[in-house]
């Protein structure tokens, strides 16, 4: 299979690291508007993934990784791309997120082309946003596709299992989120949220979408989730943070072996319980989509209350690769 990146920022940067880890063969081409030379640096100097053991260069339109040549193009428009012979694109940028500008990835010549956020005005009646582990089974060819957000793989496998055994009424989401590229750090203008632009020093209350996105993958649920965001001045790792009304009541160590079994067998990598009194720190690089922190989770009666640490980084990029491979 030959891969393509559109997109060479944070998730961009990690999906090349594991590819070239895992599947080296099969990156052949990165496309990014920017600087390649600070590209080449940022890619191999990450102050959150460490330095890169390989040496990495730059010459005549090449990236050198160790022993691997990749073609690097710095197109700002999808149709300016040649992309004959690329089997999947994987669209990191954040500029293309609806059906039409996707398609054009096609028509330069990607058979399949994964987004790698939520679609811009997804449409609940034709759905092609997939969850690894939760919905990922009902793929069925469709060329282009939705990987969703980082929370919302976060947090579909932790409502799939309450709803499957207990019944989900109704949840509300709070996920405590690390700051990310479109934030400023100092107090500036630029961010939709007037509250976004002042990062560095600040705990930030502000929305998400990813619980009312839910029921693009989990349909039975529509309605019955709602959260906001709070954004904390860390690099990486958030926190899904979820209060669920029930169908029944249940006791805690009932809840608890509920993760505790999916992440031993059906869930296996995809769900991890956490049982080590771990900080956000220790979950770097942990290509789980959701731990679960096993003295966080309890219920009281009909509530139940589950905190999930997720590498909002690193294990989204683990997912973009796994589902790339899926349906190929």
């Amino acid at each position: 299979m030959k891969i393509a990146i559109n997109g060479f920022g944070r998730i961009g940067r990690c999906v090349a690291r594991i590819l070239l880890a895992e599947y080296p063969e099969c990156l052949v081409k990165i496309n990014d508007v920017g600087d390649w030379e600070m590209l080449a640096y940022l890619f191999q100097h990450d102050s959150v993934h460490g330095i890169y053991d390989q040496d990495v260069e730059l010459g005549n339109s090449k990236l050198v990784v160790g022993d691997h040549i990749l073609e690097i193009t710095q197109n700002a428009h999808p149709q300016d791309l040649d992309l004959s012979g690329i089997d999947v694109l994987l669209e990191t940028s954040g500029k293309f997120s609806n059906i039409p500008a996707l398609e054009v990835f096609r028509e330069q010549g990607a058979k399949k082309v994964i987004l790698g956020s939520p679609f811009e005005n997804a449409d609940p009646n034709n759905p092609a946003t997939f969850v690894l582990g939760v919905n990922h089974h009902f793929y069925d060819n469709q060329p282009i596709i939705s990987n969703a957000s980082c929370t919302t793989n976060a947090l579909a496998p932790i409502c799939m299992l309450l709803d499957e055994h207990f019944g989900i009424k109704s949840a509300l989401l709070t996920t405590i989120h690390s700051y990310t590229k479109g934030q400023a750090l100092v107090d500036g203008i630029g961010a939709t949220d007037k509250r976004r632009c002042r990062a560095a020093h600040n705990i930030i209350p502000t929305t998400t979408k990813s619980a009312q996105a839910l029921h693009l993958v989990l349909p039975q649920l529509k309605d019955k989730m709602h959260g906001r965001s709070v954004r904390v001045p860390t690099m990486d790792v958030s926190m899904i943070d979820l209060s669920a009304r029930l169908g029944r009541s249940i006791p805690t160590e009932t809840l608890i072996d509920v993760f505790r079994q999916a992440s031993q067998e059906r869930l296996r990598n995809i769900l991890e319980m956490d049982s080590h009194y771990k900080v956000s720190a220790d979950i770097i690089g942990n290509s789980a989509s959701c731990v679960v922190i096993e003295d966080m989770a309890f219920s009281l009666g009909q509530h139940a209350k589950i905190m999930a640490w997720y590498d909002n980084e690193w294990a989204y990029a683990k997912r973009l690769v796994e589902m790339a491979f899926y349906i190929h």
